[in-house]
């Protein structure tokens, strides 16, 4: 495959007899296998979950935008921390309320337009794990497949890279419109807003316009020009691969203001698999990675409004993310192997090395373990340094109420 982490193979699958004698790590891959298939479908209710949300968004977020003003915000990325260059502001009422129509349009023909177009392979993935009794192999090409194992990879370091900042000291802030107890129906919108537009203007006018631009002016364009800007099947040459970095790069930038320094990393390598699912198979996927990111925090929420807060709900919640956040050190563990491996066989193949990478199980579960460790670790140390069960239960529900990205 064209692609700069493109796995060279699949996670799982028997390379000899179904009779061969298992080894003790074909068995701790079966065992994974399963588990990473239950933890796919728990993503899979994750976005059920979201979509029920933004239905409720639906009712709830016109009235509020009919009576506010300086809405909707329309901006640019500048590449300075925090700098957002305004494009353009409204005036609320009946012109944020058709903004928001079409937002949530996006975000429900996003899932349609994926289903059109590679429905046919879910029914064999289906039985393929049924029948197996695993997930399905971890370079499937199917898009659904992509941004649940992305998604839990991506939600694994950002988990990490806050509990290292409450480690240091440094409570990882939240923009007052979106903490807890804010205004319910803005945050809806705020935050579906930002799982469409922000797509549109790092992805679509900082990778694909500047393609389809380039591409015009050396008379090579090979698609016509709306593919460009949807996106999906780029061959990833110099170009591409710069675009993305710098689009990921400014992504991160653009959140400095409101959340802080601490919000620039995971932002800009969540950015980066944005890119990534908007290069190989386009924007709608990146759309819905950016809405499971956004409004999982937001189900709790709308929840909270009918049944007030639940004791069991929150720890439901909280052996949830510990469940979803060891299938994401295996998923992140994997796409890094990849990663390293691609990028090293590529310059070794310029400079003219003759020693190749090459993938294996051992180095993946090797991978993992690091991964595992690494989330342990600063887990531990979290627990140790908070001293009392309440402040850890405090910053699992402040997990649970920071969106993501």
């Amino acid at each position: 495959m064209d692609m700069w982490f493109a796995p060279a193979y699949s996670i799982g699958t028997n390379q000899g007899s179904e009779r061969k004698k298992r080894s003790p790590l074909d068995i701790i891959f079966r065992i994974g296998s399963i588990l990473s298939a239950i933890g796919l479908l728990v993503i899979l209710l994750f976005l059920i979950a979201n979509y029920l949300t933004l239905t409720y968004a639906v009712f709830k977020v016109p009235s509020y935008l009919y009576n506010t003003v300086n809405e909707p915000k329309l901006f640019l990325l500048a590449p300075i921390p925090g700098i957002l260059l305004p494009l353009y502001i409204g005036k609320g009422g009946f012109e944020a309320v058709m903004f928001f129509i079409v937002i949530a349009l996006f975000l429900y023909y996003s899932p349609v337009h994926i289903f059109r177009n590679e429905g046919y392979s879910l029914p064999s993935l289906f039985r393929y794990s049924l029948k197996k009794k695993r997930a399905p192999p971890a370079n499937s090409n199917n898009s659904f497949i992509m941004v649940f194992q992305l998604f839990l990879a991506f939600l694994f370091v950002s988990y990490v890279i806050n509990i290292i900042f409450t480690i240091m000291g440094d409570q990882p802030a939240v923009p007052d419109d979106l903490k807890e107890g804010g205004n319910i129906a803005k945050q809806l919108y705020l935050l579906a807003d930002a799982s469409v537009y922000e797509e549109l203007v790092t992805r679509v006018l900082l990778i694909g316009l500047p393609l389809l631009i380039l591409d015009g002016i050396r008379k090579r364009k090979d698609r016509p020009w709306y593919k460009y800007l949807l996106g999906g099947d780029f061959k990833v040459t110099p170009r591409v691969y710069c675009l993305a970095v710098f689009s990921s790069v400014l992504f991160g930038l653009a959140h400095q203001s409101g959340w802080g320094w601490w919000k620039i990393i995971p932002t800009t390598l969540t950015g980066f698999a944005f890119a990534y699912l908007y290069i190989r198979k386009g924007l709608f996927p990146a759309i819905i990675m950016h809405f499971l990111f956004d409004y999982i925090a937001m189900g709790p929420r709308v929840l909270q409004q009918f049944t007030g807060s639940s004791l069991l709900m929150d720890a439901l919640f909280s052996l949830g993310i510990l469940y979803v956040l060891h299938l994401g050190a295996r998923y992140f563990a994997y796409y890094l192997l990849k990663t390293i491996i691609f990028h090293y066989n590529g310059l070794a193949g310029k400079l003219g090395f003759k020693m190749r990478l090459l993938a294996d199980k051992k180095s993946e579960f090797l991978f993992t373990l690091v991964m595992l460790f690494l989330l342990w670790a600063v887990m531990i140390i979290f627990i140790v340094e908070e001293i009392t069960i309440e402040d850890v239960s405090a910053f699992f529900m402040a997990f649970k109420c920071t969106p993501w990205v």
